[in-house]
């Protein structure tokens, strides 16, 4: 008997050390910091807190066409131009996101997510405005580009990579101390 309680207690805390807690998604609505229109916001923190960091140019402006695609009146833009990139990079690497787009209704957007070493795991084109959603392995940026530099994204929506909660961790390290307390003290 006391054989089977101590496998009983050693694959709890296995189980305990092993298992990940999951993060609760994370939804950043653009129009939540209140910054001034046109920021460039390449190289800043003002959206740490929230995960993302961007590249190639990516602002955060007032748009009238945000309204039009079911977001507040601000969001995260490229500037005007001949196919202009737009970057979003998540600080801890995502399993999945869905992004709300808009751009003009005749120019067509594309989208393509990358994984960790950057190789392109999924992507999409469209046009006028709608929902993106990736569920495949681990995303760490995204990036946009059309033909005429009018992209807008209102709202990312995005579940990071679970990781192990360092309470489970202590927990387990304070069990296995008691279970080779006991063994020595030859209680089990």
């Amino acid at each position: 008997m006391m054989r089977f309680s101590t496998i009983c207690v050693i694959v709890a805390l296995i189980i305990t050390l092993v298992a990940p807690v999951s993060n609760a998604g994370i939804t950043v609505e653009f129009s939540e910091v209140d910054l001034p229109t046109i920021t460039l916001l390449d190289g800043t923190t003002h959206f740490d807190a929230y995960g993302l960091a961007f590249e190639d140019t990516t602002f955060y402006a007032v748009d009238s066409r945000f309204i039009g695609a079911g977001v507040d009146d601000r969001g995260i833009t490229t500037s005007t131009g001949q196919d202009n990139v737009m970057t979003v990079v998540f600080i801890q690497p995502v399993t999945s996101f869905t992004v709300d787009y808009v751009t003009l209704v005749d120019v067509t957007i594309n989208g393509t997510a990358y994984d960790l070493g950057g190789n392109p795991i999924a992507g999409f084109s469209s046009s006028g405005y709608g929902q993106w959603t990736v569920f495949s392995g681990l995303t760490k940026k995204i990036s946009f580009h059309d033909g005429t530099g009018m992209i807008g994204i209102g709202r990312i929506e995005f579940e990071p990579e679970p990781i192990p909660a360092p309470g489970a961790i202590l927990l387990g390290s304070i069990g296995v101390s008691i279970v080779g307390w006991l063994r020595r003290r030859r209680a089990l």
